[in-house]
């Protein structure tokens, strides 16, 4: 039987309080698990994802309530993060200088447009992030070998993430299971979770957060580090977004003009051909490039790029 109009229009007015994440953060704990109900019907999530619970995670100054879901042909633990109807991306000018002057940078990280606020600075560009479901920490060896992913050049352990597997094999592997990529401005708005500091956790670099320059043990033997192994959790619940190992995003440049909808990848061959970006840094990199809004760029070929990545699995009809 079809639904009335008014049981419509109540559907939507529920969830549109995912769609910014002041209002969610300002909903009952009553409106909030009906939003998540409408959500899951909408978007005919419940074929593919079992709801949990909504639980509340900290970090520094900044707690969410997150919807928890278990990918049910993985397995995999998804968080629904509400969205934002206007993110500001990167860093703003102050920042920026401040980056420029105590660490070093790879890409732009500073976007402003030609509008200036009324203290005289350059007003950045803000921009629509729909509600998504996005993964509590990588793909894991065990997922990724139960899922006919092809034969890992290094292997360390069934909770450890995948290594040094190229992105469009990935992404191949993903959208068979219907999942995909982030882009990199939902990476990012997941990174922050709310913040807008150097870090999830505040400006000040923080070893106790992130693997960073106390795991360089190359020459006794390299290896990843397992879900267990990682930091405190950021605001949305989410493991390892800095200082773990380097993630593909779906763009191949840098730019917040980019839509967030998946990429139409090459899939299948030996090479796409294309640049790619990474994001959060490495357990063995500088501060430079352990922070939320880095980057760093690599061509599809690029031998330097084969190993230390990681991949976080994103559901893109949810976000659609």
């Amino acid at each position: 039987m079809a639904l009335s109009p008014t049981l419509n229009n109540n559907k939507a007015n529920n969830i549109m309080i995912l769609e910014d994440l002041h209002l969610w953060g300002q909903a009952s704990e009553t409106a909030q698990h009906q939003a998540v109900k409408d959500f899951i019907q909408h978007n005919a999530l419940d074929k593919h994802f079992e709801f949990i619970s909504i639980e509340t995670f900290s970090c520094a100054a900044l707690q969410h309530r997150i919807g928890v879901f278990k990918h049910i042909t993985t397995g995999m633990t998804f968080h629904l993060l509400p969205g934002c109807t206007h993110f500001q991306a990167g860093l703003d000018e102050q920042q920026y200088e401040y980056v420029c002057n105590h660490y070093s940078t790879d890409l732009l990280e500073y976007f402003p447009t030609n509008e200036l606020d009324e203290n005289g600075a350059h007003v950045r560009e803000s921009v629509t992030v729909p509600p998504m479901l996005i993964s509590r920490f990588a793909i894991t060896e065990s997922v990724w070998i139960a899922h006919k992913g092809f034969r890992l050049h290094r292997q360390f352990g069934d909770n450890h993430p995948i290594d040094a597997v190229k992105r469009h094999d990935v992404q191949d592997w993903a959208m068979r299971l219907g999942l995909s990529l982030p882009s990199d401005i939902e990476w990012e708005y997941a990174c922050r979770a709310g913040s807008n500091t150097l870090f999830y956790w505040g400006n000040e670099p923080n070893p106790d957060y992130a693997l960073q320059e106390r795991h360089k043990d190359a020459m006794h033997g390299y290896r990843t580090f397992s879900e267990a192994e990682q930091g405190p959790a950021n605001a949305f619940g989410l493991l390892g977004m800095i200082g773990n190992q380097a993630e593909w995003v779906l763009d191949d440049v840098p730019g917040y003009r980019m839509p967030l909808q998946a990429y139409p990848l090459i899939l299948g061959m030996e090479d796409d051909g294309l640049d790619g970006i990474l994001r959060g840094g490495w357990h063995d990199y500088g501060w430079s490039f352990n922070r939320a809004t880095s980057r760093i760029q690599c061509g599809a070929a690029d031998s330097g790029c084969s190993g230390r990545l990681v991949f976080r699995l994103a559901d893109h009809k949810a976000r659609q």
